[in-house]
């Protein structure tokens, strides 16, 4: 039985999605109960009472309905020409864990193992772009044993950290999901050769956006990254700076109570001081939002991972 007073099919999703602007907007009419005819008659009044900014240009698009209709005819029209399979909250195999969210997201476009999205036994590993040789190796380490252990390796596809995690995993032919902001403009463009490795040896590659978003705005990196947390039981930081990206990465993880494990970065050895100083795994750690790891601690992670939780 459906948790919602309305339920919308994909089109109707796809068509809400582009016209109020984010998932969060849709979100927003799904849990008002909203009928597809009443949010067709929101007006300028009721779209303030529900927290809409741009009330203006969402109410030119609902006047247009049609044309955002005809456009995600298109789009499922492509995802059913490139094999991609679209996912929505209301159907009976979306994800637990990510309907735990506080905005979870509406639609998931995959390609690949959509069974993974239900896999308990995933960790996030994820860390700076720039990574460092140190950073390589404890990677490939880190990867290489949750991977051996049977777990599915969760991360974002992007340069350095993320990039290293994806190709252990299929060095040790594990499972890996990889979380993107646009399933159609791989970004970087130097990994489409991974994404496609990726779901050719039984991985998963997805987004939460309409095929094509551009990956302009820095808030749907932010938002991508909740879903990664979201769908790992625990999220591994190797190597990143105070102020890096990947800190939203462990906001989130943090809102989600998910544990989050950082690299020792000072029992490695030669590691620079000051980037160790500089690093957000010490700062997690001085704040107590994380612990440290070093290959010792990789027995207790594991526990973790192979607990029977329902999320």
């Amino acid at each position: 039985m459906s948790l919602f007073h309305s339920e919308f099919n994909k089109r109707e999703l796809i068509s809400l999605r582009m016209i109020l602007n984010s998932n969060s907007g849709l979100n927003k009419v799904i849990n008002a109960g909203l009928s597809l005819d009443e949010i067709k008659s929101l007006n300028r009044e009721s779209l303030k009472g529900l927290r809409f900014r741009k009330y203006e240009e969402i109410l030119d698009k609902l006047q247009n309905y049609e044309l955002y209709e005809s456009k995600a005819i298109n789009t499922i029209d492509w995802c059913e020409e490139n094999s991609i399979s679209i996912l929505s909250i209301f159907d009976e195999n979306y994800p637990k864990k990510l309907s735990m969210l506080k905005n979870p997201p509406c639609l998931l476009f995959c390609s690949g193992n959509v069974s993974l999205l239900n896999m308990e036994k995933s960790i996030g590993i994820v860390g700076s772009r720039n990574i460092s040789d140190y950073g390589k190796i404890i990677t490939e380490k880190a990867t290489s044993y949750f991977a051996k252990n049977g777990a599915n390796i969760v991360s974002g596809l992007a340069k350095g950290v993320d990039t290293h995690a994806h190709q252990s995993a299929l060095n040790n032919n594990a499972p890996t999901t990889a979380v993107l902001v646009d399933i159609k403009t791989i970004s970087p463009a130097s990994n489409i050769n991974l994404a496609k490795e990726i779901v050719q040896n039984g991985g998963l590659v997805l987004s939460e956006n309409i095929p094509g978003t551009q990956a302009s705005d820095a808030y749907l990196f932010i938002d991508r990254n909740r879903i990664q947390a979201g769908l790992s039981k625990l999220v591994v930081i190797i190597e990143a700076g105070s102020e890096s990206g990947t800190q939203s990465t462990a906001k989130h993880a943090i809102e989600q109570k998910k544990p989050i494990y950082c690299s020792d970065l000072n029992k490695i050895p030669n590691y620079p001081e000051v980037k160790f100083k500089d690093s957000l795994n010490k700062k997690l750690f001085d704040q107590g939002e994380a612990k440290l790891f070093t290959e010792e601690t990789y027995t207790e992670m594991s526990k973790i991972l192979d607990y029977d939780s329902e999320i």
